[in-house]
């Protein structure tokens, strides 16, 4: 950390009597907490003992961020001129719709930030003349581009860096892929979390819970209340498209919780339990009936996009192979279009708004028209070595920059300190600020009570999540049911 800023450290030291330790926790304290200058205040005098003005513990950041964006520039600069060359990457977010957006330009191939700026409006003129000043401030060529595929950008590569290679970002590509079938799949998981938790016997067991228990309790509510929960275990699930589709999981989860009942009902089981067991078995059958059709919707259109994912998930093979099998699969979409009469040429598709409700067909049209704007940079990655096959990293670092500052101003107030602030704030995000690079700056007591603190801070938002895997990872419910039930029938009630 010395190293940073070694024009600065005397004289700053010197005149406010800083510690090097507690320039490093004010850093740390404000990069990976996200903390704002009064809460930063507390904990150094809580915490360490050490007592500043909000004044000064703002002096310690901005002086960072300056000295920080200096050393990381030269750091940059020797590591590009190593290299000979630039594998660019750019991307942009806005704090609020409608503000100034962050852009940053980096480079693939050492992993460093190149240029951020913050532009009220990018369009390709503008986004031309910031690539041509990445060139101009380190002297070497760009050879290839990565980003997803805005028509901004496209315009902005052809126009400052033309004949070079533009691949566009996997993961832009597939998310736009995945739309259609994760809103089918989102209202199957609404109208099954909605069925559930409307359920007599869920709404009773939450009920006698709410009011007191054992006091006021109906003695089918406490017996059948494992089943209850096993129930909103089973609309539970959660996820996004590269892991789960939570509608789909959900319906398959209330499969089994139906056979699982059946089960049940095959024992000599009292009355009351039986019409209660009913009529939740009844209203399962129902739910299911009612959404059958959307699930084989969802079903079908997420083995397309599985298929079509395993494809381009083949980074080791030829650009030309990839492109193949793509096309042989854009080619079976083409036939099931020809089979029904509708337009399967992608030249003449347009964009469409697609939701829930959205016929199969209008789905492989937008798919065939998103295969035909990106074939010219979905495939730019397998021939370069090199050069990544997605912005993701990109991504998490806009997503952690635009969270630091709303948990420092709120949301109001987000806009105006984006714009001054998030540049530097980006680099010192971008750098690696591991548990190792904190530890060399710290005393080995003070670890402890930072460990201890972040743990504190990290329960107040801890909130519990029921299993949903109750095919695959038993909840214990349906133990705590059977128990029950035999406790009732032994009683005799």
């Amino acid at each position: 950390m010395n190293a940073a800023f070694p024009a600065l450290r005397d004289t700053v030291i010197r005149r406010k009597r800083f510690a090097l330790d507690v320039w490093a926790q004010v850093i740390w304290y404000h990069v990976e907490l996200h903390l704002n200058d009064k809460q930063i205040r507390k904990l150094l005098a809580h915490d360490w003992q050490v007592f500043l003005s909000k004044g000064a513990v703002r002096d310690i950041i901005q002086w960072f961020e300056v000295a920080n964006e200096s050393f990381q520039d030269e750091e940059t600069r020797a590591a590009v001129l190593a290299n000979g060359w630039i594998l660019l990457s750019l991307d942009g977010a806005q704090p609020e719709k409608g503000e100034a957006a962050l852009w940053v330009f980096s480079d693939r191939l050492t992993g460093k930030v190149l240029l951020v700026k913050v532009l009220e409006t990018a369009t390709h003129e503008v986004l031309a003349a910031a690539m041509r000043e990445v060139q101009e401030l380190y002297g070497v060529p760009v050879l290839a581009v990565i980003s997803d595929r805005q028509e901004n950008i496209v315009q902005a590569v052809q126009e400052a860096l033309p004949g070079v290679p533009h691949a566009f970002c996997h993961y832009h590509f597939l998310r736009n892929v995945a739309r259609p079938v994760e809103a089918k799949d989102s209202s199957l998981l609404t109208t099954l979390r909605s069925a559930v938790r409307n359920l007599s016997l869920v709404k009773g067991v939450k009920k006698q819970a709410a009011v007191g228990g054992e006091v006021l309790a109906s003695p089918t509510y406490h017996v059948l209340a494992p089943l209850a929960e096993e129930l909103l275990c089973a609309v539970a699930p959660q996820g996004d498209c590269f892991k789960v589709f939570p509608g789909l999981e959900a319906r398959a989860n209330l499969e089994y919780v139906q056979a699982r009942l059946e089960e049940v009902l095959a024992l000599d089981l009292p009355k009351a339990v039986r019409r209660s067991l009913e009529v939740v078995h009844a209203a399962l059958a129902t739910f299911l009936a009612d959404t059958l059709q959307l699930q084989a919707e969802a079903a079908s259109l997420r083995a397309d996009f599985d298929e079509l994912r395993e494809i381009l998930g083949h980074r080791d093979r030829a650009g030309k192979k990839v492109r193949a099998e793509v096309r042989g699969f854009a080619q079976k979409l083409g036939e099931r279009l020809d089979k029904l009469g509708l337009e399967s040429d992608p030249a003449q598709l347009q964009w469409q708004q697609l939701t829930y409700a959205a016929d199969p067909a209008a789905v492989w049209q937008e798919w065939l028209r998103l295969l035909h704007t990106h074939e010219a940079g979905l495939y730019v990655a397998f021939e370069w070595t090199g050069l990544e096959f997605t912005n993701v990293p990109k991504e998490h670092l806009f997503g952690q920059t635009k969270a630091h500052f709303r948990a420092l101003y709120g949301k109001k107030n987000v806009a105006r300190a984006f714009q001054v602030h998030a540049p530097p704030y980006f680099r010192l995000a971008g750098h690696e600020w591991d548990e190792a690079g904190v530890k060399e700056v710290l005393l080995a007591s003070e670890e402890v009570v930072v460990s201890a603190g972040v743990k504190v801070l990290r329960a107040q938002y801890a909130t519990i999540r029921r299993k949903w895997k109750i095919r695959e990872q038993p909840t214990g419910n349906w133990e705590k049911l059977e128990e029950n039930l035999r406790t009732i029938t032994e009683s005799g009630l």
